[in-house]
């Protein structure tokens, strides 16, 4: 994905689609990685009162099940940022 961050980087952090053919895992990525990070992550940022923020791509985060939402930003340990990814056209 090195092309993609570089395209990132000089557009001045604006994400754009990426250009390769990617077929997401959500059934592994999600228990095997996500998880097992924020359940290590999240008690200890949470004893230092602090909040774990999660950028996270729109079709991902609709695979996740179980999440509650909260009535107010106070109430959550975990805050998730849904990012949409639109195809562009590059030049």
């Amino acid at each position: 994905m090195m092309q993609e961050f570089k395209a990132s980087a000089q557009s001045g952090g604006v994400l754009e689609y990426p250009a390769g053919q990617r077929r997401p895992d959500w059934r592994s990525s999600g228990p095997q990685r996500l998880l097992p990070q924020l359940q290590t992550k999240v008690p200890t940022i949470s004893r230092w009162g602090k909040k774990m923020a999660v950028i996270i791509d729109r079709l991902f985060f609709d695979q996740l099940t179980g999440l509650d939402r909260q009535n107010h930003l106070s109430n959550s340990e975990i805050v998730w940022f849904v990012m949409d990814h639109e195809p562009c056209g590059r030049g």
